[in-house]
């Protein structure tokens, strides 16, 4: 019986170890907002630097016309429609 208690509490503990959270971007959104999906910010790039170490950022679709500094570290963005074009240009 504790052997199953034992294994219960780990899986549990694996759930948050692993949860990510989820951040959203919409040309409509708000940088002063919370980065929710009912509260999402503007800009890409604000989002990024606002990521905590296993955050996602959620694009929703839409024109944003910015620079963006892609960190070198694999890219937490998440298009949040299939068969959505991401287009960028690189100067």
């Amino acid at each position: 019986m504790n052997r199953k208690k034992i294994i219960l509490l780990f899986c549990i503990l694996s759930i948050f170890c692993f949860a990510q959270t989820n951040y959203y971007v919409a040309p409509t959104g708000n940088n002063a907002n919370s980065g929710s999906v009912a509260s999402p910010w503007k800009t890409i790039q604000y989002g990024l630097n606002q990521l905590p170490a296993n955050g996602i950022l959620n694009v929703f679709p839409g024109t944003y016309s910015e620079k963006i500094t892609i960190p070198n570290t694999p890219l937490p963005l998440r298009i949040t429609r299939r068969r959505c074009p991401l287009l960028m240009q690189r100067e």
